[in-house]
């Protein structure tokens, strides 16, 4: 809901070939990932992965084989996404780290501690 409004205005505005269209997608793109780890909503991240994935498209938009070309700009998107969520605890205390004491304590917990079952019996 965040993302599309702004980014749909952005491919709408600037000319078609430009570069500061694929960069600027791509700085709100990590832009919202930076939040979406803050506040700890994975939802963020890819409710602008289709904008992020034709960004990428156009940086390599060079009249190259097409197939070739969507392979080798979604594998970086998709080792980025996997890296991101194998470390997504500890990207988000980093991420917290940085951030004042009193935004910090207005933010989800780190970690939340769940008690451990006990067998019934």
């Amino acid at each position: 809901m965040i993302a599309h409004p702004l980014l749909l205005w952005i491919e709408d505005s600037f000319v078609p070939g430009s570069s500061a269209k694929p960069l600027l997608i791509l700085s709100i793109y990590l832009f919202l990932t930076f939040i979406a780890v803050v506040v700890n909503r994975r939802v963020f991240i890819f409710s602008g992965l289709v904008y992020l994935v034709k960004a990428v498209l156009d940086f390599g938009n060079s009249g190259a084989n097409d197939e070739l070309v969507i392979a080798f700009a979604t594998l970086p998107i998709g080792l980025g996404m996997l890296a991101l969520s194998s470390y997504w605890s500890k990207a988000r205390n980093l991420a917290i780290s940085h951030l004042p004491t009193a935004l910090t304590a207005q933010l989800p917990r780190t970690e939340l501690k769940v008690p451990l079952s006990r067998p019934v019996g």
